[in-house]
């Protein structure tokens, strides 16, 4: 019996999800297709927002497979995703949040103040769904067509144990890939210890 719970968990091929979420206009969408390589979708053209919430599949480069399962496909892929920016659509959240590994968090630090909204967002999503500050990360980022460096900003209190960093899909986008990627290699680690303990707990 023991043999057959863990042959079946083995089975489970499951995408890593992360829920990308923060106020309108600062460029989730636009995140979300860069980072899904959708380079139609990418174009800057009008602003057009999210309506509830869509999903892109994202296959990042260099991110480990599970220790205990190999380089396995499911280990790789990772579903973002991209959460509209109106509060209306906050009773889905149970929905969206549903299987939720990693947040990201996205405001834009030229627009003042806008950090300080964030702290919402996260007690709605993050601290509403048991997601800790270590399954979480904020991107900073600014409109791609913006030339200067982006404006310092701190994290509100309730936010500063969450890392930060500054993104743009034109200026950054290696930077943006990379930090993606780390942040990708941290939740598979997160899902393979959590996975081995589960198989250890069905063997003992």
């Amino acid at each position: 019996e023991p043999c057959r719970k863990l042959s079946k968990l083995k089975e489970v091929a499951m995408p890593i999800k992360i829920v990308m979420v923060g106020p309108p206009h600062v460029g989730k969408s636009v995140l979300a297709n860069f980072l899904a390589d959708n380079v139609s979708a990418h174009v800057r053209g009008d602003y057009r927002p999210t309506v509830g919430c869509r999903i892109v599949e994202v296959m990042p480069d260099g991110v480990a497979g599970s220790p205990t399962r190999g380089r396995g496909q499911e280990d790789k892929t990772v579903e973002l995703w991209d959460v509209s920016g109106s509060e209306e659509y906050w009773d889905c959240s149970p929905a969206i949040m549903q299987q939720c590994v990693g947040l990201i968090l996205v405001f834009n630090p030229d627009e003042e103040g806008q950090e300080k909204q964030l702290v919402k967002w996260h007690k709605q999503f993050a601290e509403g769904y048991g997601i800790p500050n270590e399954r979480c990360i904020v991107f900073a980022n600014q409109s791609s067509h913006m030339l200067g460096e982006p404006t310092d900003r701190e994290l509100p209190s309730e936010l500063e144990e969450i890392k930060m960093v500054n993104t743009n899909t034109q200026k950054k986008s290696d930077e943006l890939r990379e930090t993606f990627t780390d942040f990708v290699n941290d939740l598979s680690h997160f899902l393979s210890n959590r996975r081995e303990q589960a198989e250890n707990s069905i063997l003992t």
